[in-house]
């Protein structure tokens, strides 16, 4: 449940980009896609094309190097021409510049159609080479541009250029610098251990224990009593954690030189402004661990234990009915939100399946299609109940794809934002729950609202672990074993458990910590101004779709702290936040502990770690003791997608609420 979209070598640039996404300049390119896309496309290519009719063509660099060439030979002629001569030349710059942009959006759209064909079984070595050569060749043409926009800019008639850009971002292009033959190795080695990482991953973990052979899934098979299973499984945890977790250790090496190589001192701090241009730091964030702890923990398990039934099949799992059901409720929400849903549907421009016996299909997520205007969801179906809010949450990132008019090689795609557009829609979507639900109305509002708080404890403890793994990236795989095991004993071991000793092996089936580092703790910013909107709607529920559509309309281009300020929403980084959010959400689904007389808990500081109690750091919450298929289970909600690097942007709600529910 993610929205992606392409980083890499331009991730210097892009991270310039992402200060000045904002400016009227950015903002003066707003329809300029399908203005200038008449002048040299085939023609009809401005109407709707159904998705059936999205070939995959490949990414051919030839007719983007000749469009560079002829802006070149433009702005460089205008030195020795005449008055009318120079400005009819000039507006060959500006319609060849424009131009430009738009070859750049079909080639992100081509490697969007390469990304979708190898997300339907993620097994097929040859779409896995489509995609990878697809997205190197776009990753290749940004660089291609923006080092021929330099040249252009310091020709005599840059000035047009500089113009058409608008000075910040014309500043942001003169500042480009590419990236330097040890930092492209760097991120050869780092995609080749990802793709390691895919491979050993697939194959799975065995065993020999008592001279018989174990996997997985004939562990699961055997009815073996719970102490063989116990033993069987702890040995299978361990040879997993080694076979993955030496991947895991390399890549930090990798990413720590990436880091340096760039100029940061930590990865956590490159990752932060270069891969994702937070508006916050890793300092802020670590801040939220210890309220989070405190008040968010206690919250989500008040929800788990309050459901008193199991809501996964409230829904139909027909797919045309999960689509009738979703547009009518945004259709009644709002004119403009039905509007875009019946032109997704309209085009075919989504993929609902089911994942198969090989469990070879990518997990959901949206991506954009540039040279459309539009986007594709893909959904790997679940539950009824959860596709239904699946649905709800990717389309949310659909309609904001839809809104946004900026060019894709300045599009900045905060991850922060794009996940409340997805969650808050979801969460929305709760003011339909009793004729959608009936009498399972009030569970499915704990479960979904559950799944919200869920993303923030899940966000901010695994910002905890990763955080603290680049800070010291010389660490052993026993270390953070070690260190994984404290901090999911501090989370009340809610989603793991650890070993007598304390250790926990089953991180290493999280795949966004190799394939999306320093990604999750978007769950959590994000999370929380998607509540607010929920909790706002119970009593203002016009004015919340008002605010919401605010937001929507934002697209994917402002930073978090803007967008929320804008549209009027909270910030997780505000004083007491997470305290004054756990005891509303608490007291409007009338759970017992948050009553009017209940103080709202102060965000204290984090406790040093060696206050903490020994029997959490070692035996962890009682009643969690028969979830030790939990870690293999974990890869449905965490681990599906496998994607490269080069699709790091890839937002979205990662829900362990239903895995918790189903094994239990």
């Amino acid at each position: 449940m993610r929205y992606r979209k392409i980083a890499g070598r331009a991730a210097a640039f892009l991270a310039a980009a992402a200060l000045i996404g904002t400016s009227p300049e950015v903002t003066a390119f707003a329809g300029q896609r399908r203005e200038a896309q008449g002048s040299w496309q085939e023609p009809g290519q401005d109407e709707e094309v159904p998705y059936g009719e999205r070939n995959y063509e490949g990414v051919d660099l030839t007719r983007l190097e000749q469009l560079l060439g002829q802006l070149e030979q433009s702005c460089q002629g205008q030195a020795v021409m005449g008055t009318a001569q120079d400005q009819e030349t000039s507006g060959d710059s500006v319609r060849i510049y424009r131009q430009v942009l738009r070859e750049l959006d079909w080639a992100a759209t081509q490697m969007a159609l390469a990304d979708i064909l190898y997300s339907r079984n993620m097994e097929d070595a040859a779409l896995s080479a489509q995609y990878e050569d697809a997205a190197g060749k776009t990753q290749e043409a940004m660089e291609m541009v923006l080092l021929s926009f330099q040249r252009a800019l310091q020709m005599p008639g840059g000035a047009v250029l500089k113009e058409e850009m608008g000075p910040e971002i014309a500043g942001a292009v003169e500042r480009y610098e590419p990236a330097s033959d040890n930092l492209i190795q760097l991120w050869s080695q780092e995609l080749e251990l990802m793709l390691r990482y895919n491979q050993a991953y697939s194959e799975g973990a065995v065993v020999n224990v008592d001279g018989q052979d174990w996997d997985y899934a004939a562990l699961d098979e055997a009815g073996l009593n719970y102490e063989d299973y116990e033993r069987i499984y702890m040995e299978l945890e361990k040879e997993n954690n080694r076979r993955l977790g030496e991947i895991y250790l390399d890549l930090v090496q990798v990413r720590d030189q990436i880091a340096r190589e760039s100029g940061y001192d930590t990865y956590s701090d490159y990752a932060y402004e270069a891969v994702y241009g937070r508006d916050f730091t890793p300092e802020d964030t670590e801040t939220l661990y210890g309220p989070i702890k405190d008040s968010a923990l206690l919250l989500l398990e008040d929800c788990w234990y309050a459901q008193a039934e199991d809501v996964s099949d409230a829904v139909s799992q027909d797919t045309e009915e999960l689509l009738d059901q979703v547009q009518s409720c945004v259709e009644d929400m709002d004119q403009e939100l039905g509007e875009t849903f019946s032109y997704m549907r309209r085009l075919g421009l989504y993929d609902m399946d089911w994942s198969g016996e090989n469990k070879s299909r990518s997990g959901s997520f949206t991506i954009d299609m540039p040279y459309y205007g539009d986007a594709f969801v893909f959904l790997t179906k679940d539950s009824g109940f959860q596709d239904f809010f699946s649905l709800a949450h990717e389309f949310g990132h659909f309609a904001s794809v839809c809104r946004e008019n900026t060019p894709w090689l300045y599009q900045a795609s905060y991850t922060d934002v794009c996940e409340i557009q997805s969650q808050g829609l979801e969460l929305l979507m709760l003011h339909y729950r009793d004729s959608l639900f009936g009498e399972l109305a009030a569970d499915a509002q704990l479960q979904n609202v559950g799944n919200a708080m869920d993303s923030i404890v899940v966000g901010a403890m695994l910002d905890e672990f990763e955080t603290w793994v680049y800070d010291h990236p010389d660490m052993s795989l026993e270390e953070l074993n070690w260190r994984f095991g404290q901090i999911n004993g501090e989370y009340d071991q809610w989603y793991f458990t650890n070993d007598q000793d304390g250790l926990c092996y089953s991180w290493v089936n999280i795949g966004h910590l190799f394939q999306n580092p320093l990604y999750y703790i978007s769950y959590a910013t994000s999370a929380y101004p998607a509540l607010e909107l929920w909790l706002d709607s119970q009593t203002d529920w016009q004015g919340a779709v008002d605010r919401y559509m605010e937001l929507s309309a934002l697209g994917v281009s402002q930073p978090y702290q803007m967008a929320v300020d804008t549209c009027g929403l909270g910030s997780i980084f505000e004083e007491n936040a997470i305290g004054r959010l756990t005891e509303r959400v608490g007291r409007t689904l009338e759970l017992d502990s948050y009553g009017e007389d209940e103080e709202i808990p102060w965000d204290g500081p984090l406790p040093r770690e060696e206050e903490i109690p020994p029997d959490i750091e070692e035996n962890g919450a009682s009643g969690n003791q028969g979830m030790k298929s939990l870690a293999r289970l974990l890869i449905m909600g965490l681990a599906a997608v496998m994607e490269l690097q080069l699709a790091c942007f890839a937002v979205g709600a990662v829900i362990l609420w239903e895995i918790r529910r189903r094994k239990q």
